[in-house]
């Protein structure tokens, strides 16, 4: 497994505009206090307001969504996930959740997987600190870790994790996982069950598919994410739905 990143190329990504920082912080001080946060200056957070760098069309810039997610987890019968991996189910859950839209990173071209239109986050409690079945970290790229206060300097390598197609007139956002750079982002996990002995699985692959109504003020969509486990060898697999708030 790769542990290590290469250096942010700063002069081929674009960095993030301050205000939509400024929201995706805020946002998270307000929802997350288990987890450390960089949050900017009290005016720079005053000077816009969550969704006021949403587009004209139905899919947003940026913002963040308070969701509810309802789904399951389940074990596969192979060490390693494969085509012909059959999983069973283990467990259902109805979680908070925040799903969250960011503009797409000029990643340093560390993987050849296309520029993502949007960045998605999907965040749901903490599955290395506190496991529990549906407890799921997703990023499509490592720099929004850093955005949130979440990882090391590593997450600004700014690592693309996913193919991203967006449907602006039709007010979607698809997501396809790229196994191979999915591989170097270790903080995109899920658990299957609670318990201090749960397995930690990375996410390998998957989908993600996000539709955007009342001009991006409400959010509907799923997810479907394949894991192997960091130590030990395993399949996993952790689907749901989610309805979300632009908050």
């Amino acid at each position: 497994m790769r542990t290590t990143h290469s250096a942010p190329h700063h002069g081929r990504r674009r960095r993030f505009p301050s205000a939509l920082v400024a929201v995706l912080a805020a946002t998270f001080l307000a929802a997350c206090s288990d987890a450390p946060l960089v949050v900017p200056p009290q005016d720079a957070r005053a000077s816009v307001q969550p969704g006021a760098a949403a587009a004209a069309g139905a899919v947003p810039e940026g913002g963040c969504y308070r969701s509810k997610l309802s789904g399951s987890t389940f074990y596969g019968n192979t060490r390693t996930p494969t085509s012909s991996t059959r999983y069973t189910r283990h467990a259902d859950f109805r979680l908070d959740a925040w799903i969250c839209l960011l503009p797409g990173v000029a990643a340093p071209g560390n993987f050849k997987n296309g520029v993502n239109p949007r960045e998605v986050f999907v965040y749901s409690g903490s599955p290395a600190a506190s496991p529990r079945p549906g407890a799921v970290w997703f990023a499509t790229n490592s720099m929004v870790y850093w955005l949130a206060g979440l990882g090391g300097v590593s997450q600004q390598a700014a690592i693309d994790v996913a193919h991203v197609s967006m449907n602006a007139k039709a007010g979607t956002v698809s997501v396809r996982v790229h196994e191979p750079a999915a591989r170097a982002v270790q903080l995109n996990s899920f658990t299957v069950r609670s318990g201090l002995t749960a397995s930690l699985y990375q996410v390998i692959q998957g989908t993600t598919s996000l539709q955007f109504r009342n001009s991006g003020r409400n959010l509907s969509g799923s997810f479907d994410f394949i894991g192997t486990g960091y130590l030990y060898p395993g399949s996993s697999r952790v689907k749901a739905t989610f309805t979300g708030v632009l908050q």
